[in-house]
């Protein structure tokens, strides 16, 4: 994948979560917002919400790390 197509993904992506976790709206109003099947609006959800774990544990991680010192 293009690094254009990277960021086009993680676009995607973020709109799902922005529009679910951050506005509070329903999976229908997501669905409807961009135009998504059922199927399509919860793997982006999952996804997402992947890459965000991700990121925290590994902030939270350095964060610890960096008051043991």
């Amino acid at each position: 994948m293009t690094s254009l197509g990277v960021h086009s993904e993680v676009g995607k992506l973020r709109q799902v979560i922005v529009l679910r976790d951050v506005k509070r709206r329903s999976a229908d109003e997501v669905r409807q917002a961009l135009s998504l099947s059922p199927e399509e609006e919860r793997s982006r959800r999952h996804r997402a919400r992947g890459i965000v774990r991700a990121q925290l544990e590994r902030y939270v991680e350095g964060t610890v790390r960096d008051h043991e010192r």
